[in-house]
């Protein structure tokens, strides 16, 4: 149930996105301050939707360090770019 109300809330505001930067080109308000508010609303929500696509799909801080580290993946020096490594010595 949880899965489904992420992927309806991820759609309404990707919907709500379009919507506002739709309004916000082709509508000429009275003041051009709505314009402009209107576009970084569109903004806001898409940037908020898009977390919510990278929650679901696993990505960026929401990736499993353990199944990185099981691929062979882990942030661990490795010899080979510590051989690259200069000391000021020997400039």
């Amino acid at each position: 149930m949880k899965i489904l109300v992420n992927k309806l809330l991820t759609l309404i505001l990707f919907l709500a996105a379009i919507f506002c930067a739709y309004l916000a080109i082709t509508v000429p308000f009275a003041m051009s301050f709505i314009n402009i508010a209107l576009f970084f609303v569109a903004i806001f929500l898409f940037i908020q939707a898009c977390g919510l696509v990278d929650k679901a799909q696993g990505y960026g801080k929401y990736s499993n360090k353990d199944e990185k580290e099981k691929d062979g993946e882990s942030d661990k020096d490795t010899p080979e770019s510590q051989e690259n490594i200069v000391d000021s010595e020997d400039c």
